[in-house]
């Protein structure tokens, strides 16, 4: 079972195959996370939440994972001193955030370059 957040129907006027479908959707999901985070009353929001962990809470160590959302608004809005005072793993999130929307977009042109060849092909 896989999420989309464009449904199956749609994505499948413009994708030919399962794997066309994963890519699109990936795409589709970073930019519009991308978005979301770019806009002030998001950051606003995720900055005015209380802060409760359970593992520091339980555990009585930092949490490596805490107020990396806000730290990912940060760097969104280009404030890089205070996303890496917030928690420096969210600029290594956001890398591997951008390292795969760059990855699965050259992978769905050279499917859709493929893909075009190939009808070219049995067409002539």
């Amino acid at each position: 079972m896989d999420i989309c957040i464009i449904p199956r129907p749609i994505i499948r006027r413009i994708a030919s195959s399962d794997q066309d479908c994963i890519h699109f959707n990936a795409i589709f999901s970073a930019v519009l996370i991308l978005a979301v985070f770019l806009s002030t009353p998001a950051l606003r929001f995720v900055t005015d939440l209380p802060h409760f962990c359970l593992f520091e809470h339980f555990l009585g160590v930092p949490c490596p994972g805490c107020e990396i959302t806000t730290a990912l608004a940060q760097l969104a809005h280009l404030h890089v001193e205070k996303s890496i005072s917030t928690n420096p793993a969210g600029i290594a999130l956001a890398l591997t955030v951008l390292f795969q929307v760059i990855v699965r977009s050259g992978a769905l042109l050279r499917l859709v370059a493929f893909s075009t060849a190939q009808r070219s092909v049995s067409i002539a």
